[in-house]
């Protein structure tokens, strides 16, 4: 139960760090910021399917 609730908490960490950066790749108009924003955000799309697929 203990590593269901830890996944839960993983989720949510990511889910709000992936719009938190989301939000910051639409604000900057600086290409590097974009792309270093856009390669985070597809590491943390890739954890985010990786957790889901274990939760199931």
């Amino acid at each position: 139960m203990s590593s269901n609730r830890r996944t839960q908490n993983q989720l949510a960490a990511l889910t709000k760090k992936l719009s938190k950066l989301q939000a910051m790749s639409k604000s900057t108009r600086d290409g590097a910021s974009k792309a270093r924003y856009t390669a985070d955000i597809e590491k943390i799309e890739i954890e985010l399917s990786k957790l889901k697929e274990t939760e199931e």
